[in-house]
């Protein structure tokens, strides 16, 4: 609220404003053991993840971009692939098909990323 009354008092439309977040994004299995500490936003299971996006849109953010919490290439696909097939669903049922497409689209990746066809 404070960034759409700082906008109108310098004469700008508020609703041309893209709000964005940018945070790392680590969906882990729901058999995971959770890390000790506070969780960090955006890690967490797939429910706690989707339950993090909301809670942001609520306040108008609209674009997230993910960064990957993990340096090795399997592993990015492997968050990749379960948060297309564990998190969208929950906000788009168009996201049902590019899960499924994602899973072998993202193996190819990895195999010709490891020069492997």
């Amino acid at each position: 609220r404070r960034i759409q009354t700082l906008a109108r008092e310098a004469g700008r439309d508020p609703k041309a404003i893209t709000m964005s977040l940018r945070v790392p994004m680590d969906v882990r299995p729901r058999q995971a053991k959770a890390p000790a500490g506070e969780r960090p936003m955006f890690q967490g299971t797939a429910d706690q993840v989707a339950a993090d996006i909301r809670a942001y849109a609520e306040v108008g953010v609209t674009h997230f971009v993910f960064d990957s919490a993990h340096q090795e290439l399997d592993a990015v696909l492997t968050n990749l692939d379960r948060f297309a097939k564990d998190v969208m669903p929950a906000f788009d049922a168009r996201a049902k098909k590019s899960a499924k497409k994602a899973r072998p689209a993202a193996r190819t990746t990895a195999r010709k990323a490891r020069g492997k066809r």
